[in-house]
């Protein structure tokens, strides 16, 4: 379910349905760069205007309110819920994308790979072996958030491979 869809259901009825673009704009800019801690709620801006409040959909003066987490329930069991109204619910595909793209990328990396060559009628095969990494470094703006950053790091350690992301997140 994407960003519109997911908000489009929530909204459905009230006057903030037309807002959906402007809170995106909100997450994208503040929320996606700044959501830590789970156990803290966030406010998304560009609900209607700083009068404009419903206690129904959590709105007080044009923020909507979001529980940074809503259970207990680990994030890569719930990545592809489309029910949960929590900050990271909207953190747990891309986590969970980010953590198999690199494991598939590393059981990969451990294969032998057998390559044959055919010149002039002799036969040559060699046999190359991948090297292992050990090390994954997060670019982008999204490696930015801690959140984030934190799950995948804590996820990958498990298995000997090192995070990191450059400075200029801070």
């Amino acid at each position: 379910m994407t960003w519109d869809q997911y908000w489009s259901e929530i909204l459905k009825g009230s006057k903030f349905v037309k807002d959906i673009e402007e809170m995106k704009r909100s997450f994208d800019k503040s929320t996606k760069c700044s959501f830590r801690d789970p156990a803290d709620p966030h406010f998304i801006r560009g609900c209607g205007s700083a009068r404009d409040r419903d206690p129904k959909l959590k709105v007080t003066a044009g923020k909507l309110r979001l529980e940074g987490y809503v259970n207990s329930i680990m994030i890569f069991i719930d990545a592809d819920s489309s029910c949960r109204s929590d900050v990271a619910s909207f953190f747990a595909p891309a986590i969970k994308c980010i953590i198999d793209g690199v494991s598939a990328q590393s059981r990969t990396a451990h294969k032998p790979i057998k390559v044959s060559n055919r010149t002039l009628f002799v036969e040559r095969s060699l046999t190359l072996t991948v090297i292992e990494f050990k090390s994954v470094f997060l670019v982008g703006g999204f490696s930015a958030n801690d959140y984030l950053f934190k799950r995948i790091k804590d996820a990958l350690e498990m298995h000997d491979l090192r995070v990191y992301r450059p400075d200029t997140h801070l």
